[in-house]
């Protein structure tokens, strides 16, 4: 069943395919993903991490996540199309990209 994607929910996709470095079995705990956000939007990301466990984007085990199937799909596609940085922070600078 298609169903929209909102930006920030790429942005959280594409943000456990950094966190997880390749490794796409691998489960990886909440903060560790939402030090990638913005402080002022990890509030906003807790809850659509949320949201994408419900669409099957994301498998939950406890406090710690990890890309489904179809999340890894998923993120092979942003990977080819592209998406919005301006939910990412520098990790250098903590500055905007």
């Amino acid at each position: 069943m298609p169903y929209a994607i909102t930006e920030l929910e790429k942005a959280i996709v594409l943000a456990f395919l950094l966190s997880s470095k390749g490794k796409l079995e691998k489960f990886l705990n909440r903060e560790e993903v939402l030090k990638r956000f913005k402080i002022r939007q990890r509030r906003m990301a807790t809850r659509y991490m949320e949201k994408l466990v419900r669409k099957k984007v994301l498998e939950k085990k406890g406090n710690d996540y990890k890309l489904s199937g179809e999340g890894i799909r998923l993120a092979k596609n942003l990977l080819a199309t592209g998406v919005a940085l301006g939910y990412f922070r520098d990790i250098v600078g903590n500055k905007q990209i």
